[in-house]
């Protein structure tokens, strides 16, 4: 899902599309942060800078989909 959300945004351009892309990946990695922390608290830790930084990819994605709508 990482690696198709840049092709979907800046290649073929399907903003509203490549904005539900980045959501599931929001909630795979959340998913992923339980499941690490279950196994060891650092490595959890670890990536919630990571979904921060999804979560502001998110918010510009959909600010660039409502500018161009």
């Amino acid at each position: 899902i990482n690696l198709i959300w840049p092709i979907i945004f800046f290649w073929l351009n399907k903003l509203l599309l490549s904005f539900g892309l980045i959501i599931l990946l929001i909630v795979l990695v959340i998913i992923m942060i339980i499941k690490f922390y279950q196994i060891r608290k650092i490595s959890a830790y670890l990536i919630v800078p990571y979904l921060v930084w999804l979560i502001f990819a998110a918010y510009l994605n959909f600010s660039v989909y409502i500018l161009n709508k």
